[in-house]
């Protein structure tokens, strides 16, 4: 398997840049001032650069703060030809003792790091979703201590696509068919909290159904208000047969 080389790609990227004139957004997550100094001196030539210091794995508030400051300084005493802003991640180490749990005696360069990457380049993509950028990246490839190639394959992995209105479950499946293929597949919602009786293995049945060709299972639940929710019709058999988003009579 080929090497990717992602100078070369960012070459003809900034290539394009200067071809079209043009001067995008780049959200770049930093650990440290020093990681970031020639990130910064090289890109902000071609990017409109916003610093997101997004690192929680550091336990130590005052060694986390005292991180967060020289970045800010070496940010302030820079010159930049186009402005270089700052947006501060939420500190919280309790998210990354939880995302590592069970991997504390992991050696440096394990799961244990892959998981913190994990964590990192998921809130860094999440904010450039949220805030419109272009572009994201981390210094922390540039690190001669940090695996590069899991670091540039953990990023590649974050795709989406957007819903342009509320038009239910269906619609997703529908927007991500070609990204699905033949997958199997599960859909979280973000804003919904499932918990019951034997909730369990009703999941599992589920999977084992898929799993074994058996199509997909419709998860309902009775409700006052139907016109709020996606309506689901199944026949005789309870096969669905129809699903209808918030009808107007249902």
């Amino acid at each position: 398997m080929n090497k990717v080389n992602y100078q070369k790609i960012l070459d003809g990227i900034i290539s394009n840049l200067q071809k079209t004139n043009t001067v995008p957004t780049l959200l770049l997550h930093v650990c440290c001032a020093p990681c970031s100094s020639y990130c910064l001196e090289y890109l902000s030539q071609y990017f409109k650069i916003t610093v997101f210091f997004y690192n929680p794995n550091i336990s130590e508030r005052a060694e986390y703060q005292h991180r967060l400051n020289e970045e800010k300084r070496f940010i302030s005493e820079m010159n930049f030809k186009y402005p270089v802003n700052i947006i501060e991640g939420e500190y919280s180490p309790l998210e990354y003792f939880s995302a590592v749990k069970g991997l504390e005696n992991e050696p440096e360069g394990g799961e244990r790091c892959k998981k913190c990457f994990e964590l990192r380049l998921e809130k860094t993509a999440r904010i450039a979703r949220e805030m419109n950028f272009d572009y994201f990246t981390t210094t922390l490839t540039i690190s001669p201590l940090k695996n590069a190639p899991l670091l540039n394959q953990i990023g590649e992995r974050f795709e989406y696509a957007e819903q342009p209105s509320p038009d239910g479950l269906a619609q997703a499946f529908i927007i991500g068919a070609d990204f699905i293929g033949d997958d199997s597949v599960a859909m979280v919602l973000g804003d919904n909290i499932f918990a019951g009786h034997g909730l369990k293995k009703r999941l599992e049945a589920a999977v084992h159904k898929a799993e074994n060709g058996k199509g997909a299972t419709v998860f309902g639940y009775y409700v006052d208000d139907p016109e709020r929710f996606g309506i689901v019709e199944f026949d005789k058999n309870g096969k669905a047969v129809s699903i209808e988003e918030k009808p107007e009579l249902p």
